[in-house]
């Protein structure tokens, strides 16, 4: 029985795609915005965005494959900074090699010469180019009728090019897991994990975090959902002259569907604590984050958005804070019909810095509109996946 599993799960490539669908898509946006501090420090400029992207979509009973390209021109008015060429390229596969087996992979790449085009939550991104990649691998197991089992790794490298006057660090970090999931009832799920984290600072090795952690997901009504997942870590140090220590790290979400007026609405409250690396800090963060995000559907036509959100991080294990800030974001979609779709946004950025901490304080406030044409020629009607 297990070594048929195996050999199906080897033969991946070579699994029928029975009745596949295809879904290729391409869309080009043009976006025109005022910041008030380009670069987190080069004053006001002006700001064109060209945005072509493409992605592809093949999908079966059993098996999903998604390929996307996205690439950002950025033009300023004013040459406060450099034009910039931004390039992202994402593929994930998902099969199903049998009922109990199922195997997920995903890999991401993004060069970005300015360092806006990359977003990571609770991380302050050097104002230089960022070379950033990491590919993730999951098998899922069916234990029992309630009860999944799961094995997953990941891995993390980020480089950035020079910056005047501050030495950045590159970084890399490799993740593995185990967990074993039980379905304790129609309204909760459990989940307990272990994890192992493998850090490295300019190619040479620097921490290990050891974790064991819970989770719980409960659904209070079919439109209000919570679930939170934490543990301690035992973060060991393989610098010499870096401080070992016990800390925590755990993720919770609170989610909440509406209609008001018959308008669909939804807020999302998030929380997070991790550990990171690859940030030019030559150090494994600490990392806190917290959001508040709401969207309003208005018939037919336009979208509504809003998020704010704070974020803290300082040197791992529990060492004091170097920076936090808070983000504010707005945005408005309307659909114009015959795959146009244009918009306003709205963004503002705070950043403080502790005394001796490399980069400056922010204060920054981006505004503009947007105009995207969408080509779809053939959205499907994707099968359901078997049970």
């Amino acid at each position: 029985m297990y070594l048929k599993q195996v050999v199906l799960l080897l033969a991946l490539p070579a699994l029928s795609w029975s009745a596949p669908v295809s879904d290729p898509r391409a869309a080009i946006g043009l976006y025109l915005a005022y910041d008030s501090n380009v670069y987190n420090g080069r004053g006001p400029d002006g700001v064109m965005r060209i945005a072509p992207q493409l992605d592809w979509e093949l999908r079966s009973l059993r098996h999903q494959l998604e390929i996307g390209y996205r690439l950002g021109l950025w033009i300023y008015g004013d040459h406060k900074a450099d034009n910039s060429i931004n390039h992202q390229l994402g593929l994930s596969i998902h099969t199903r090699a049998t009922q109990r087996l199922d195997l997920r992979l995903s890999y991401e790449l993004v060069r970005a010469q300015d360092p806006a085009f990359l977003i990571r939550a609770g991380v302050v991104a050097p104002q230089t180019g960022i070379f950033d990649h990491f590919a993730q691998a999951s098998l899922g197991y069916r234990m029992a009728r309630r009860v999944d089992g799961e094995a997953g790794y990941g891995f993390r490298d980020t480089s950035f090019d020079p910056f005047p006057g501050v030495q950045l660090h590159d970084g890399s970090e490799h993740q593995g897991h185990l967990a074993i999931g039980w379905r304790a009832g129609r309204l909760d799920d459990l989940r307990i994990e272990h994890q192992l984290h493998y850090f490295l600072v300019d190619g040479r090795s620097f921490a290990i975090a050891n974790s064991a952690q819970g989770g719980w997901r409960h659904r209070f009504l079919s439109t209000l959902e919570f679930a939170i997942h934490l543990g301690p870590v035992g973060y060991s140090s393989l610098d010499p002259v870096s401080p070992s220590g016990l800390t925590w790290c755990g993720r919770a979400r609170l989610r909440l569907d509406g209609s008001t007026a018959h308008l669909p609405w939804r807020i999302h409250l998030i929380a997070a604590r991790d550990l990171g690396s690859g940030t030019g800090a030559g150090a494994v963060l600490w990392v806190d984050y917290a959001a508040l995000q709401a969207s309003l559907r208005w018939p037919r036509r336009m979208n509504l958005g809003t998020s704010l959100a704070y974020f803290a991080n300082g040197i791992a294990p529990s060492e004091s804070r170097r920076f936090d800030g808070f983000t504010y974001e707005a945005v408005a979609d309307l659909d114009l019909g015959h795959s146009l779709r244009a918009g306003a946004f709205y963004s503002f950025r705070w950043q403080e810095s502790v005394a001796g901490a490399p980069l400056p304080d922010v204060t920054r406030h981006i505004v503009g509109i947007h105009i995207e044409s969408v080509w779809r020629p053939n959205p499907p009607r994707h099968p359901e996946v078997e049970p």
